[in-house]
């Protein structure tokens, strides 16, 4: 799963008053910017990719 690299991570609130993450962009396209571009099937295949990553992500199991 393709995941940005963290560059850096504030949560001390002192030059912001909220937490913070700077992170490096991945390669590709905004799927924002490309969605009304794309036909049904690509939607769908999008969509699918989507469900799989997501299914990734609550796969991780998290020690306490």
């Amino acid at each position: 799963m393709p995941v940005p690299k963290i560059i850096a991570l504030d949560t001390s609130k002192t030059m912001l008053h909220c937490n913070y993450s700077i992170m490096n962009k991945i390669e590709g396209d905004d799927l924002d910017d490309v969605w009304q571009t794309m036909n049904d099937g690509e939607k769908k295949d999008v969509c699918y990719q989507l469900g799989r990553l997501l299914a990734q992500l609550h796969a991780i199991e998290m020690k306490a």
